[in-house]
């Protein structure tokens, strides 16, 4: 399984976790909401860092899924792309299939 490029963080104020990922030799920072792993990892509200930091890597290939997804539908656009953001709704359609 593929692992993030480094230690996830908690956002400052606790809305997001970041994390990075390699794409074709290029780093690519990456945004999951916490209302994303609460809606979709069971993440409770009162969770503290270490068990969001657990359910994330619990959940990272899915994650690691949909972020390469959407990674895909970018390039294949044309755009260039140093960071992704709002995975919870690619979560949603990804939970769907």
């Amino acid at each position: 399984m593929k692992a993030p490029v480094s230690k996830p963080q908690n956002a400052a104020n606790k809305s997001s976790l970041t994390f990075v990922l390699l794409r074709h030799g290029e780093p690519v920072t990456c945004v999951v909401s916490r209302a994303a792993l609460e809606a979709y990892f069971w993440l409770t509200p009162d969770a503290d860092d270490a068990r969001t930091l657990k359910v994330f890597r619990n959940g990272f290939h899915r994650i690691h899924a949909i972020a390469e997804r959407k990674l895909s539908r970018i390039l294949q656009s044309s755009w260039s792309c140093r960071r992704l953001s709002s995975l919870k709704a690619d979560l949603r359609s990804f939970r769907a299939r």
